[in-house]
C-alpha cells in the first residue's frame, strides 16, 4: 500500500488524512510499512509507534524470519549453488523458472505448473531443490539479459 498525498503533494496522515507537518515513522523491527502521522495523531496514538504493539503485531518475529531466511540464500549463494529468481508460466508448456549464482550466471529450467507450486516462493529454492518434485529440464538462457 502507498501514501496518500494532497493536491500540493504533501503526505498526508494516514489517521486523520491531514497534511503539512506529516512525517514516515518507522517500524522499530525494520519490518513493516512506515506510517505517516502528523503530530496531533502521533500523539493521540503514540502506543501503534511503540515496540510492545509491533511486536503483538507480530513485526519482531517476522524481521527475524527475514534475517534467518536471507542468511539461508546467502549460504547457498556462497555453495556455488544456483537460486530461483524468476518464473515464466506458459500454460501448458509448464513453468520456466531462473535461477541465478552469486557471479550473475543464469541457469534455466522446464518444469510443471506443479512441480514449480511444490515450493513456497519465501523460501529459498535451486534447481535440485525442485528435482525433487517432479521431472525438469534445461531450457535456453539467450534473451535474457538484455531484459535485465
Amino acid at each position: 500500500m502507498g501514501y496518500s498525498y494532497d493536491n500540493s503533494g504533501r503526505l498526508c496522515c494516514d489517521f486523520c488524512g491531514r497534511s503539512g507537518e506529516v512525517r514516515k515513522i518507522s517500524c522499530p523491527f525494520d519490518y513493516c510499512p512506515r506510517t505517516a502521522a502528523c503530530p496531533e495523531c502521533r500523539k493521540k496514538h503514540a502506543e501503534k509507534f511503540k515496540r510492545d504493539h509491533h511486536r503483538a503485531y507480530g513485526c519482531e518475529a517476522g524481521h527475524r524470519r527475514f534475517v534467518e531466511t536471507e542468511e539461508d540464500r546467502r549460504k547457498v549463494l556462497d555453495r556455488g549453488e544456483f537460486l530461483r529468481r524468476a518464473a515464466l508460466g506458459h500454460g501448458e508448456k509448464g513453468v520456466k523458472v531462473l535461477f541465478e549464482n552469486k557471479d550473475g550466471q543464469v541457469r534455466a529450467l522446464w518444469m510443471s505448473h506443479e512441480t514449480y507450486d511444490a515450493i513456497n516462493l519465501f523460501v529459498p529454492a535451486t534447481p535440485e531443490d525442485y528435482a525433487k518434485y517432479g521431472q525438469v529440464h534445461e531450457a535456453e538462457t539467450t534473451g535474457l539479459h538484455e531484459a535485465r
